[in-house]
This record gives C-alpha cells, structure tokens and sequence, in this order.
C-alpha cells in the first residue's frame, strides 16, 4: 500500500475504544480461540504530527508505550511512507494493565492518527492483523460488538444488530499482564463453548439482551476455572440485588463488570457502583460506562 504525500508537514488526531474486559472467550472444536469484544465509552486519544526528515524517528512515546511504538513503526512499512519524524502525544483515561484492552486502544488510536495524518483511512480487519501481530488483540477496530479471533484479528461474525449495555465496572487495584494471561483455554471445554456462541448467535437473533448478558455470565463462570477473578466472587451473589441482567470479566482475571439493559440501565448501573463499591477490595476503581448502541433498532 504505497501513499503518495506531498513533503510538508501534517497532523492528525484519532482515537479508539478500551473495554471492559470482553462478553465471552473460549476456543472452539478444531482449536479456533475466539472473543465477543466488549467495548466502552472510553479509550484512548492520540495525535500524531509529522515532517519530513532523512530517516523515521519517533517522540512522544513513553518506553511503557513500546505496544503504539511498535505499531508505527509497523504502519510506516505498510502505507510505504517516506523518511519522518513524527511526534506523538497520547491521552487515555484507560488503567494500564486492567483487562481494559488499553494497549490496543492505543495501538488502534495511533496508527488511525497517522494514516488519518496521510489521509488514509485503514479498514478495520487490517488495523486487526497489525494489532495481533504485536500481541494478542481486542476486537476494538469493529463496530459494535465484534466476535474475533484474537491470535489473528479476523472477524468471525457479522451481527446486524447487538444489545447494549450499561455497565456498573469494577476495576482491580492489582496489575497483570494481560496480553499473555488468560489466553490458554482449555481445549476439552470446546464443545461447550461452541454451544455459547451458537446461544449468543440465537440471542442476536431474537433481539434478547438478557439472554446475550446470560451468556456473558456463563463465559466468565467457565473461564473462573482455571483463571479465578477475584470480584467476580464478590459480585456473582449480588447480580439479582442490584437485578443486573449478567457478568462480564476481563478474562485474564482482572476487570469485573455488572451488565444492565433496557430504559433504565444507566441509572441501574450507577445505583449498582453505589451499593457494591463499599463491600468490595480496598483500591477498587468503580465506573459507569456503555457498550455502542446498534445502528439497527
């Protein structure tokens, strides 16, 4: 993909969506992982400037930021750019290391900026390939509610329509690495977790909310097996208290999330924050946030 610029300087500013941790997880028969991306009304906000220079050199960019840095360099060798400089300044209201896809929220924002900067604009599955060629990736890059394949980027279903949902998040204090945690899954529990996507696919189908959040919850049961979520203990037995609709967890054993639909579901989220928050670990960061709507009603 060779783009043809004019030598001048130009900028460019994007952004791209975190998570709060994903809807389901798992692999299926023949070994195919997959995840139902979960994204939020927050994220990350990159700008990028550039000029021309006698080689590439990026600023801006902190070494814990080595992810976005990365993918730069990766995106100058797919668009065929000429030698440059460029800068980059970088916002994220993201915690690191949370199960909140915060590495490739800025990943996706960063390269968005400096093709937007070179006016291009990358489709979704190629700023996924590059992504997961940097670590396992969140389905970000896709609207709405995107069923991928992490190892690769590709999309595996295309959903007219999706539920949304308002989120009373939990947040841990601790950090994990989640880009390598949390991957493995065991393959004997294949067939079970092709029936949840096929339950989900049903659900989508139908238009039914609450039958997608009971398909979150069933993922984030199956997944405490083996990588154990310490709030998901806290919040399971209070769902019907607060009468959120499911779980949602950070599979990697990180962020929890209380799943609200319908009219009210902003307000139900935040009464939730309220009623739980106090009973939970201590440095536990709480949020409302919200899935994207579907463009179909």
């Amino acid at each position: 993909m060779q783009v043809t610029t004019q030598a001048r300087p130009r900028a460019a500013i994007a952004s791209a969506a975190g998570t709060c941790g994903e809807l389901a997880q798992g692999v299926l028969p023949g070994g195919q992982r997959f995840h139902v991306t979960c994204p939020i009304d927050r994220g990350s906000r990159v700008s990028v400037r550039t000029a021309p220079a006698s080689r590439t050199t990026i600023a801006g960019l902190s070494p814990a930021m080595w992810k976005a840095r990365r993918a730069l360099a990766l995106a100058v060798e797919l668009l065929e750019l000429s030698p440059q400089r460029i800068v980059v300044e970088h916002a994220s209201d993201l915690p690191a290391a949370r199960g909140l896809a915060s590495s490739t929220a800025d990943v996706v924002a960063t390269v968005r900026a400096l093709a937007a900067a070179h006016d291009v604009e990358l489709d979704a599955l190629t700023l996924a390939r590059l992504a997961a060629s940097i670590e396992p990736t969140d389905g970000v890059m896709f609207d709405g509610l995107a069923v991928v394949d992490q190892l690769t980027g590709a999309r595996l279903r295309r959903w007219a329509w999706w539920p949304q949902f308002h989120i009373a998040m939990f947040v841990p204090r601790e950090q994990r690495e989640t880009g390598r945690s949390g991957a493995p899954t065991d393959p004997r529990h294949a067939t079970e977790y092709a029936d949840l996507l096929d339950c989900l696919d049903r659900a989508v189908g139908a238009r039914d909310a609450e039958a997608f959040a009971a398909q979150a919850t069933r993922s984030s049961l199956l997944n405490d097996v083996a990588t154990p979520n310490r709030l998901l203990a806290e919040l399971l037995p209070a769902l019907d208290l607060v009468g959120g609709a499911g779980l949602c967890v950070g599979h990697s054993g990180t962020v929890c999330g209380v799943l609200f639909a319908g009219a009210h579901a902003s307000e139900a989220a935040g009464q939730a924050v309220g009623d739980l928050l106090p009973a939970l670990p201590h440095g536990t960061i709480a949020d409302v946030v919200a899935t994207p709507a579907s463009p179909t009603p």
